[in-house]
């Protein structure tokens, strides 16, 4: 179960309250999250078969694939594997730049599916 690591997580994510915002300018993300945050950056240590450095031409041949603009607009279950995690990452990376990032795809709900997905994978590894 390759992912399991991570997919752990998403039965306390999706209870969980994610982030507060700080002066309306920024989110403290809770505990739970910085710890998913963590673990997913080792995971992506661990597995250098996945090409994680490249994440923003992968997210954006991904888009231009499917034809939409933006992570939000992607069908997650046409995804493949490298798809799928890469995407995941790339959110997360991409949240140094742009405040509040990892907390609108948990509102939206596009972790939680991509999460979902990589448990799919991983049952149909077995």
């Amino acid at each position: 179960m390759k992912y399991t690591i991570l997919t752990n997580y998403l039965p306390a994510l999706k209870t969980d309250k994610i982030a507060e915002w700080k002066d309306c300018f920024y989110p403290c993300y809770t505990p739970l999250v910085d710890e998913f945050h963590d673990r997913l950056y080792t995971f992506s240590k661990s597995h250098s078969e996945i090409p994680f450095r490249d994440y923003i031409s992968i997210s954006e041949r991904i888009l231009q694939e499917s034809g939409v603009s933006s992570v939000d607009k992607i069908d997650i279950s046409t995804l493949n594997e490298e798809s799928t995690i890469v995407l995941l990452f790339g959110i997360f990376r991409r949240e140094r730049f742009s405040d509040g990032l990892i907390y609108r795809y948990f509102q939206n709900g596009i972790i939680f599916q991509l999460l979902e997905r990589l448990q799919q994978f991983d049952q149909n590894a077995q």
